[in-house]
Formats: C-alpha cells, sequence, structure tokens
C-alpha cells in the first residue's frame, strides 16, 4: 500500500505557516462609534461551500469571544427564507490567483434589503471566491489555498466599519515535521480562529471572562 509523501522545501514550508494568516486580515475603516448595537449576522457572500464553511465558523468563534449578539446560520436561513445567496462583492470578477479589490461595487442594496429582513445591528459578509491548489516539483501531495474577502457595515446607514482578506489553508499528502490541517472545513475553521480575534481586536468587542 503506498502513501502520498508531501517533503515540503523550506519556501514551501514558509507558506505553509502563513496560508492561515491575514493579508489585511481585518481593519477599522469607517469610525467605530457607528457601532450602535450589539446584535450581529455574518453572511457568506457567495452560495460556494467556501464562503458558507467561512461564515459557519466565524458565527460559532464570534459567538464565545465577542460581545456581539450573534445570530446563528440556521437563525439567518429562517429569516431570509433562502440562504446562502450570491451578493456583488468588492472584487473583480475576473480574480484568479489573487482578489482584485474593488470596494465600489459591493451590492449595498441587497446588504440593506438582508438587514431589513434579519433586523441586525450589524453585518459582515464574507466571500471566498478563490480555492488554490499547488502542486510542485520533487514531491508529491497538494498545497490548498482558499481566498477571502471581508466587510463590516452597522445600521442605520449601512456605514461600512472595517474590511480586509485573508488566506486559509491546509494539504494533503503525508506531511513530514509540521502539524497542518488535512481538510477544507479543517483549515478554515483554523483561519477562522485568527480572523475573528482580529474582528473583535480592532472593533473593541473583545468578550471579558
Amino acid at each position: 500500500m503506498s502513501k502520498n509523501i508531501l517533503i515540503i522545501p523550506l519556501f514551501l514550508l514558509f507558506t505553509l505557516f502563513t496560508l492561515s494568516s491575514c493579508v489585511t486580515g481585518f481593519k477599522v475603516t469607517g469610525d467605530k462609534s457607528n457601532i450602535k448595537g450589539q446584535t450581529l449576522a455574518v453572511i457568506a457572500g457567495l452560495k460556494n461551500e467556501e464562503s458558507f464553511l467561512f461564515a459557519q465558523h466565524l458565527t460559532e468563534e464570534l459567538q464565545k469571544n465577542s460581545n456581539f449578539k450573534v445570530l446563528s446560520q440556521e437563525q439567518i436561513k429562517s429569516k431570509l427564507g433562502y440562504y446562502p445567496i450570491n451578493i456583488q462583492g468588492p472584487y473583480d470578477n475576473f480574480s484568479i490567483d489573487e482578489i482584485m479589490e474593488d470596494y465600489s461595487i459591493t451590492d449595498l442594496a441587497k446588504i440593506k434589503e438582508i438587514q431589513n429582513k434579519l433586523g441586525v445591528d450589524n453585518i459582515l459578509i464574507i466571500w471566498a471566491p478563490i480555492h488554490l491548489k499547488h502542486t510542485g516539483d520533487g514531491y508529491t501531495g497538494d498545497i490548498y489555498e482558499i481566498h477571502s474577502i471581508n466587510q463590516f457595515f452597522s445600521f442605520p446607514g449601512c456605514q461600512e466599519v472595517g474590511r480586509g482578506k485573508f488566506k486559509a489553508g491546509y494539504v494533503s499528502g503525508f506531511v513530514i515535521g509540521v502539524k497542518v490541517k488535512r481538510n477544507l472545513n479543517d483549515g478554515i475553521k483554523q483561519g477562522c480562529e485568527m480572523l475573528a480575534k482580529n474582528i473583535v481586536k480592532e472593533t473593541n468587542m473583545l468578550k471579558q471572562n
């Protein structure tokens, strides 16, 4: 019985450690005083599995570690009647290897419509339009990257409070010398643990134990 062995060169090992890491992660771009209330919905901006997993795991992490009162994904689906849905996000649709940001094209009308149905004070939308696979010479196995982009809006007024880009990752094959996540779900879950910490820090909504 043969095994796929992933022997990682030094430069790829560095890449592997930084896959689940912030590119710009999440940064406040507006006035944090626009956060008037505590209710929050984390919305998948695309119907794909990657975006939904980001929304699911971010919801769970923010429920545990923030002062936001976060709706579950089940509550969102119940209130909207259909979910997830495709929402035009802040990136060029020709983004292939990297997300090319364009915050002028986010569908604010759709976001306002969703907020009106959910009745929440804040909406965090996350899109994950890119899922890359890297296979190098001289070893077997694959390294995967999931690229995401997010925007945080507060109401009334649909005021942007923050935004950012984030990458999560995982590998296939037998990996020597380093612990890594082995599937899409676990890779995104680990990434969301880091991203949620960034969000609560930037918004000053860290839950005090």
